[in-house]
């Protein structure tokens, strides 16, 4: 049986809205591809870390680098010169109270949640989904750095990170 809620609608107001459409909004793709950059972001950043520097902190100056990552600061300053990346990152500092790196593991683990739970409250669960997938996206356009870090292993983490919320997703 097929549950509706009532929404607010162009047809006026308490016309009933089936769950099964609000929960197309949750898992949809839309959400999904923000989600899945999200978590390949996640899987980068986790994975540089100890190398480069955790998501959202500076390289400490003088640090020696590794070979793969020695481009990093570069690509970092040249981005931070760009007026439209510096309103990004301030942006995304602001919403994620100065933790990005938190606010990108509660926005994956948010949509796992999310994807895995059908029996969840429909609206509380759209809400959560749509939000972490804008914290993915916008944390996405701070953090590329660290995707055009990952080089040729870019699309085996979205591809994985799309695998994962795939196969979680229940509808």
């Amino acid at each position: 049986m097929v549950e509706a809620a009532v929404v607010e609608t162009a047809e006026g107001p308490g016309r009933p809205a089936p769950v099964s459409r609000i929960r197309g909004w949750t898992v949809g793709w839309v959400a999904g591809v923000a989600q899945a950059l999200g978590a390949a972001l996640l899987l980068i950043s986790e994975f540089v870390r100890t190398d480069v520097a955790a998501f959202g902190e500076k390289v400490p100056p003088g640090t020696r680098l590794p070979q793969y990552a020695s481009d990093f600061p570069h690509v970092r300053d040249w981005l931070g010169d760009r007026a439209w990346y510096r309103v990004i990152e301030d942006v995304g500092d602001a919403l994620t109270l100065s933790e990005p790196r938190a606010a990108l593991w509660a926005a994956v683990c948010a949509a796992l949640v999310v994807r895995f739970n059908r029996d969840g409250p429909p609206r509380v669960q759209c809400v959560l989904s749509l939000l972490g997938a804008v914290y993915c996206a916008l944390l996405a356009v701070v953090g590329i750095p660290y995707l055009a870090l990952a080089g040729f292993a870019l699309p085996f983490a979205l591809v994985l990170g799309g695998v994962v919320l795939g196969a979680v997703t229940r509808r």
